[in-house]
């Protein structure tokens, strides 16, 4: 398996995107990623714009900051995370390798 399938997970959380100044984004994070995470927004983003970001609902919460490197359609986002906490790390690549574990399992099993 290539380190491009292991360092991603599919998800399906909201995301609360917020600008130093205005009004929050309401988002979709799609993809979490040990560097970064896609999201798919209501309203547009601009390019290499940094956003402060909360991830998550329940007992999932990511927060910090990210910064945006590509719009891969009209409403959907690539971001790269510029400050997260020791924290925060630990929980994006906790979510990430519980994934790999799944994938290892089903590996074993086929």
């Amino acid at each position: 398996m290539t380190r491009a399938t292991t360092d991603r997970r599919a998800v399906s959380l909201p995301c609360r995107l917020s600008r130093a100044t205005g009004s929050p984004i309401a988002a979709r994070a799609v993809e979490l990623r040990t560097h970064g995470l896609r999201v798919v927004a209501q309203r547009p983003l601009a390019l290499d714009e940094t956003l402060r970001f909360e991830l998550g609902d329940g007992d999932l919460r990511i927060e910090g900051r990210a910064r945006v490197i590509c719009q891969e359609r009209p409403d959907a986002y690539a971001l790269r995370f510029v400050a997260l906490s020791e924290q925060m790390a630990r929980r994006v690549h906790g979510v990430v390798a519980a994934d790999d574990e799944v994938r290892r399992i089903a590996r074993l099993i086929a």
